[in-house]
């Protein structure tokens, strides 16, 4: 499955993708919200989920997700945020396929997400 990841810390960044591309996905990252978006909107993008940290610069990752609605309103979104407080922006997303996981998380339960989302 196409999954786009996109976190502003290299570290979350590159541990994620390893392990997502590990679970036998393809899996593209941005480091920014903008960049995300770009990735998203290009001609024959196909993703299958988005992955957005709330917290990024530029384009955070709660108005990357009501962007994406816009134009593929069914594909399903996982948000990762440091913030608890960042949870009540999240309810207020559209979309009804969605989770948020509160970093730091275990590996696992980002697996059980993915899965979630994507079946």
């Amino acid at each position: 499955m196409q999954i786009l990841l996109a976190d502003d810390d290299t570290a979350t960044l590159n541990f994620l993708k390893h392990a997502l591309q590990g679970d036998g996905h393809d899996v593209s990252v941005a480091e920014d919200g903008n960049v995300a978006l770009e990735q998203l909107t290009a001609p024959g993008a196909t993703f299958a989920l988005l992955i957005a940290d709330v917290d990024m610069p530029g384009l955070d990752g709660i108005t990357l997700c009501q962007r994406a609605a816009t134009f593929a309103a069914d594909m399903p979104i996982l948000l990762m945020s440091a913030h608890h407080a960042e949870l009540e922006r999240v309810n207020g997303l559209s979309n009804a396929r969605y989770e948020f996981l509160l970093k730091p998380f275990a590996l696992e339960d980002m697996r059980a997400a993915v899965q979630r989302l994507l079946s």
